[in-house]
């Protein structure tokens, strides 16, 4: 008597769909994506809204970095002329987006930014579909790409608007991903290119996706060593993912040129039909390439310093950075300032992966039985353990922060879709679920409560464009206001890239430009009380940038250094003391206007401005910093003699009678109570009590009341946005609106 052999524990049966019905599901999956995406449109299509958030007549792109890889593109269509030295003209997103535009002609520019990363990051759908059909599990696979492509943290860094290098970010590894778990269940030659190709396209695009697919080439060593040490195929899959690692600096070396590209090809096309031509006696062909293509794509890669460069940028955390070979000058590190790169809890963190931490919690055991059953998933885990830094190891390892729970979700996706298929099985096989449509039913239901927390977050996730129109129009003119290419901007690092953009102006930082010693200067420039030091800085600071930009200066030296050793100065202490007080200081010369930016937005983070020169940078010591709270006032809670007072999660109390703020910890007397007007500045100058600490400065019109000690009242922003006092020997008003002030640098 034969037998039955028992189904392993984790087991689903195998379903039967056509290609063509994977295909179609496919399709319905990425309808429903950018579908889903187009939630934000609807809600801000009102007439009210509109013309706030468009520009050119269509809605402006909602994130700062993405006016950076505009820029690139831009530059492409316009002959390759880059109008500023750092233009990406040879990074993915912009040349994608460069042809694309030339696809498609008849789409204006602002059009095509503002919708690209809607579809192209519901690419998604494809490898995780065609994933679940590699398991023999279509409709598993076309759930777990419903799920991900809307869960939290994939929908907020790929929603419409939000055009930057995260459209592909997750698409193009999980892609290759898929070519190479292929490639082990069918040994089929053709995935010996597709892998590499993926894999190639990945570090094309993003640099860092390197980490990454490393990580997948040692878990295929690890992987063949332990399932299949003794097949020859997988050993020849491992050489050409580490061929595709070392091919991308090969390329760069030689100019990122179409030759080289083609040469770059041919190589791998001669290794392929070497290997094939030798097919099963290739064994010592490939052992004699393996070890040298590894150590080939080790040193040309640099992935040490990649790896250590996310470790101390997001995980480590250095507080102060120590920079310059003579002089040993002290920053503050920028990673404690990125919203993204800070610890969150783990609701947030589940939050962000599966929509719900129940969902969460069902995703890694979904995750750990599909890796049980189909053991190529194993190869997964590098998305896995990338998305689980955003959270760390508890009192161990800090973790990195928002910006890493991205690469877990498609993984956990098909967890979670690979429980509630394997759950409904179970739940049939035990008779609790009497037909098929009753199982049916049980997983659609399940799949939509999964998704019903992502989609409410969508609702609720309406977020603005970079800049509102009333300040690109300020900008705007500024570009036509401009008398060479060569201007400069000085503002914070966050309005750099539109700021380019939109004027075609140079910035001193900007969102690639903002380590904590280039931050330096632009923060004490906006924070100084002295007018002049500021105006001095700003011409010495953009003057020197040039040169260094120029070549003039070695593109790895800290400026500042390079600045103090020109002035002869022993300490930065003394070289900023002098251009306060030194009446002879020597400036260099002037080859290009400056103008000093001032939008009224900066209020939201001035704080953190201010943080950046409230360190002395001689020895690191953390100086006291000045006061500067950004608060809305709540509504109804004005009157004559109160108001309320908030800036989540803190709540003030306002006492006008008493000349009292309290609430939060604080308890501070009021110095002055001053009522501005966005468009006509000081309304009225109440002094409360003339010994108080704080002063408040009420912009009643938006419901915004800056909290101010005397340091920031006479700081560079305050004086020149809020009372417009400025030194006439020093700077000229060139724009000034509402919520948008430039000055012209006149030394």
């Amino acid at each position: 008597m034969q037998l039955t052999q028992k189904p392993p524990l984790f087991d689903i049966t195998e379903d039967r769909a056509s290609f063509k019905t994977a295909c179609s599901l496919i399709l319905l999956a990425f309808i429903f994506s950018f579908a889903i995406r187009m939630i934000w449109v609807f809600q801000m299509q009102g007439e009210s809204i509109f013309p706030l958030l468009s520009w050119n007549d269509q809605f402006m792109i909602n994130t700062n970095d993405g006016y950076y890889w505009a820029e690139g593109a831009r530059d492409i269509l316009e002959g390759n002329e880059t109008k500023y030295p750092t233009s990406p003209v040879h990074y993915g997103a912009p040349i994608i987006t460069a042809f694309i535009a030339k696809l498609l002609p008849f789409l204006s520019f602002e059009t095509l930014i503002f919708y690209l990363p809607a579809i192209l990051s519901s690419l998604l759908v494809i490898p995780l579909t065609l994933i679940g059909r590699a398991f023999k599990q279509t409709y598993a696979g076309f759930a777990a790409a419903l799920i991900a492509s809307i869960a939290h943290s994939y929908y907020n860094r790929t929603m419409i608007g939000y055009y930057d290098d995260d459209m592909l970010l997750i698409v193009l590894p999980v892609t290759t991903l898929y070519a190479l778990i292929m490639g082990i269940y069918t040994r089929k030659s053709p995935y010996l290119l597709l892998t590499p190709f993926f894999a190639f396209l990945s570090v094309w695009y993003y640099a860092n996706s390197q980490i990454i697919i490393w990580a997948i080439a040692v878990l295929l060593l690890a992987y063949t060593l332990a399932f299949h040490r003794k097949e020859i195929y997988c050993y020849k899959m491992l050489t050409f993912l580490l061929l595709a690692l070392a091919s991308v600096p090969v390329w760069s070396m030689f100019g990122r040129g179409g030759i080289a590209l083609f040469l770059v090809f041919v190589a791998w096309a001669a290794i392929f039909t070497l290997f094939e031509r030798l097919g099963e006696n290739a064994k010592f062909v490939v052992f004699a390439f393996l070890p040298l293509v590894a150590l080939l794509a080790f040193f040309l890669s640099g992935i040490a310093e990649h790896v250590w460069w996310q470790l101390s940028g997001y995980v480590i955390r250095e507080r102060v950075d120590v920079v310059g070979s003579d002089l040993k000058l002290h920053f503050q590190s920028v990673a404690q300032t990125v919203s993204e790169a800070k610890p969150i809890d783990f609701f947030t963190f589940a939050n962000r992966i599966s929509g719900h931490w129940i969902t969460f919690l069902f995703a890694c055991v979904g995750t750990t039985m599909l890796m049980i059953r189909h053991r190529a998933m194993l190869l997964a885990l590098p998305f896995v353990g990338m998305g689980f830094m955003a959270y760390g190891i508890p009192s161990l390892i800090s973790g990195g922060g928002l910006r890493f729970t991205i690469y877990a979700v498609p993984v956990l996706a098909l967890g979670v879709s690979y429980f509630v298929f394997w759950a409904a099985v179970r739940l049939a096989e035990t008779r609790l679920l009497k037909t098929a449509q009753s199982k049916t039913v049980v997983i659609v239901v399940c799949i939509a409560a999964i998704l019903l927390p992502n989609i409410r977050h969508i609702i609720d996730y309406k977020m603005p464009s970079v800049f509102y129109s009333y300040e690109v129009d300020a900008i705007d003119r500024l570009g036509q206001t401009i008398k060479q290419q060569k201007d400069y901007a000085v503002t914070w690092w966050d309005y750099g890239y539109p700021l380019r953009f939109y004027s075609r102006i140079w910035t001193l930082i900007d969102g690639g430009k903002h380590a904590g010693d280039v931050n330096y200067m632009p923060s004490y420039i906006l924070s100084a009380t002295s007018q002049k030091a500021a105006a001095r800085l700003a011409r010495i600071a953009v003057e020197y940038d040039y040169r260094q930009i120029n070549g003039e200066i070695p593109a790895d030296k800290p400026l500042f250094e390079e600045i103090l050793a020109d002035y002869n100065a022993s300490s930065a202490k003394g070289f900023l003391n002098d251009l306060s007080y030194l009446d002879d200081f020597r400036l260099p010369e002037k080859t290009r206007n400056i103008y000093l930016v001032l939008p009224f937005r900066m209020s939201d983070i001035f704080s953190t401005i201010i943080s950046f020169s409230s360190i002395d940078p001689d020895t690191g010591i953390k100086l006291p910093s000045p006061f500067f709270l950004s608060t809305d006032v709540r509504p109804g809670s004005r009157s004559d003699s109160a108001m309320e007072l908030v800036h989540i999660p803190y709540r003030f109390l306002v006492d006008k009678t008493r000349g009292v703020l309290s609430g939060s910890g604080l308890n501070q007397s009021i110095k002055y109570i001053i009522s501005v007007g966005v468009a006509d500045g000081i309304r009225k100058y109440q002094q409360i009590n003339k010994n108080g600490h704080i002063s408040l400065l009420d912009f009643e019109e938006v419901g915004k009341v800056w909290i101010v000690d005397d340091t920031i009242m006479n700081s560079t922003f305050i004086r020149l946005f809020v009372f417009g006092y400025y030194d006439n020997n020093l700077f000229e008003p060139t724009i000034i609106t509402p919520f948008m002030k430039i000055y012209r640098l006149k030394i």
